[in-house]
Formats: C-alpha cells, sequence, structure tokens
C-alpha cells in the first residue's frame, strides 16, 4: 500500500470527511444513521465513511474522488490494526474508539482501554482524555478516580479543552 499525504491533502477539505471526522472522533459514527446526517448536511453521499476517515486520519489512501476506500469494511480493519500495531498513536486511539464502541470491530472495552492506553503513553493527547474517561467510569478497567485525573491532566497539558473542562468542574 502506498502512503503518501498527497491523498489526505486531496481529501480533507471535502465536507463529508470533516463532518464524518468530527462525528468518529466524538466516538459516536454509527454508518447508517450517520451516513444520512451527513449526506443532508453536506450533500454529498458518503458510502463507507467511517473507514474512510480512520483510513484518510492514518494517511494511507482513499479514492480521491468520492473520499471512499477501495476495499472492504474487514480489510481496512485489518489494516488499521496492523498500522496500530507498528505502533502509531492515532491508529491506536482510532483503534481504541472502535473497540470502545463496537464500530467495525466486535465491542471490547479492555481491548479499547488497551489500545488507549498504548496511544496514551506515547502522548495523543485525545487518547489519554479517553483512557481517563475509561477509568472514571470503571470502564473495562477498575475505577480509579486517581488514574482518571491523572490521565485527564496530562490530556490538559497537551492542550484537551475537554480534559481542561473535566479537571475544571471535576464532574468525573
Amino acid at each position: 500500500m502506498n502512503l503518501s499525504l498527497s491523498h489526505y491533502e486531496a481529501c480533507k477539505d471535502n465536507p463529508c470527511f470533516i463532518r464524518g471526522e468530527e462525528m468518529l472522533t466524538q466516538g459516536r459514527f454509527n454508518k447508517k444513521q450517520d451516513q444520512a446526517q451527513i449526506k443532508k448536511e453536506t450533500g454529498q453521499g458518503c458510502r463507507w465513511m467511517f473507514i474512510c476517515v480512520a483510513l484518510l486520519m492514518l494517511g494511507l489512501y482513499c479514492s480521491l474522488a468520492t473520499a471512499t476506500p477501495t476495499t472492504s469494511d474487514t480489510t481496512n480493519v485489518t489494516e488499521i490494526i496492523k498500522v496500530a500495531e507498528q505502533g502509531f498513536a492515532k491508529a491506536q486511539y482510532y483503534l481504541g474508539v472502535m473497540y470502545e464502541n463496537g464500530k467495525g470491530v466486535e465491542q471490547d472495552v479492555a481491548k479499547a482501554v488497551s489500545w488507549y492506553r498504548k496511544a496514551a503513553e506515547q502522548g495523543y493527547a485525545k487518547a489519554q482524555f479517553n483512557l481517563g474517561g475509561m477509568y472514571a467510569l470503571g470502564k473495562g478497567v477498575e475505577q480509579d478516580v486517581a488514574k482518571a485525573v491523572r490521565w485527564y491532566r496530562k490530556a490538559a497539558e497537551r492542550g484537551s479543552a475537554r480534559a481542561q473542562n473535566k479537571l475544571r468542574s471535576r464532574m468525573f
């Protein structure tokens, strides 16, 4: 597979991609419902948007004309796993989101925690925030407010407004 920033550059301004990325990073991407919402908001059809967004963010590939990946859903998940196993924090984070929400894979919060931790330990703020949330809720790990605060602080230090708000409000 050829990795190319030109693929990302060609797709990054696509309104369908932008809206899909927002939904994905909020951990609330439902293929059927959100594809319909994206189509309504942008006037564009976005087949396989979840996988496309994940792969675009990893800089792997997309069809430049339609912002649609060129292979099957299963193959794309396999590719994301391969990239995550190579140590890429963003891929590890996305894989954590996928496992936490059961999107493209069978839901497994313990695996989500594992992937979040790998990305968080590399300093990826979104993963640090999500890992803090897992500890705060006792989701996939034993509930531990001290560890939640630790991860929220790390995310806040990296500029995460959501983590800063969590720490300010003490809502965990």
